[in-house]
């Protein structure tokens, strides 16, 4: 096997960990707040609602194929593997830096609409989640 096939095998291996890595995490944080009953800790402490806060809901509701569900806890949860992959992998998922740009500056947009959409109907309802 020539060096660079020895290289490109032992990068494929690292990303590959890599991203077993941190979809674990990911499952273990679900398992521990399933188990716990965990708050938000933004909600617990500063009596405010943060831009994450329903995901761990949407996530369970996506697990049980709930997709309505999932969307109404937080509509940004279907963007979460994605995520996951750019943190997994470096942040190069697409083979165009310009296009994981892109995505995840929509992803980002998407979030903030979402976080805004959220606080103004926090507020409005005084407070009361």
């Amino acid at each position: 096997m020539s060096a660079p096939a020895r290289q490109n095998r032992r990068l494929l291996k690292s990303k590959r960990a890599r991203v077993i890595f941190w979809l674990s995490l990911f499952a273990l944080f679900f398992l521990y707040s399933a188990l716990t009953g965990f708050q938000c800790v933004f909600l617990r402490y500063f009596h405010v609602i943060c831009p994450g806060c329903g995901m761990t809901h949407a996530v369970k509701a996506l697990l049980r194929l709930d997709l309505a569900g999932a969307w109404r806890f937080h509509p940004m949860v279907f963007s979460m593997p994605l995520l996951v992959l750019y943190i997994a992998l470096d942040g190069r998922v697409f083979r165009k830096k310009a296009v994981d740009i892109l995505v995840l500056s929509l992803t980002g947009a998407g979030f903030a609409v979402n976080y805004a959409i959220k606080l103004i109907a926090f507020f409005s309802a005084g407070g009361a989640v």
